[in-house]
């Protein structure tokens, strides 16, 4: 799935670490669909083992969070943020018979 959740933080040198951060990071803005519990079951346990590494790093390691690595953190949450509107509106749209649907306009 990717390299930066195969390597951890301990393997890296120090010069390098903000890189994988960052790598880290990124990957963490696939998204994978979690109302589907069989697919894509191997990248899933990447994805959570590299977002336990990300919370074990911030709380182990002081400086982490540098001005570089602010923008990243933000495209991440935004990612997820996003994920999260679009799968609320589907829902509603489905599960709300009165609400119209939105075309393709």
């Amino acid at each position: 799935m990717c390299r930066g959740c195969v390597v951890i933080f301990a393997d890296t040198p120090a010069s390098e670490q903000q890189d994988l951060f960052i790598h880290k990071l990124l990957q963490c803005c696939v998204v994978f669909n979690f109302m589907d519990p069989v697919s894509d079951l191997k990248s899933k346990e990447v994805k959570r083992a590299c977002l336990n590494e990300l919370v074990d790093y911030i709380t182990a390691t002081r400086g982490v969070l540098t001005e570089p690595i602010y923008p990243e953190v933000v495209k991440m949450v935004r990612y997820c943020i996003v994920f999260i509107v679009m799968q609320f509106l589907l829902f509603v749209s489905q599960h709300s018979p009165g609400i119209p649907q939105a075309g393709p306009d």
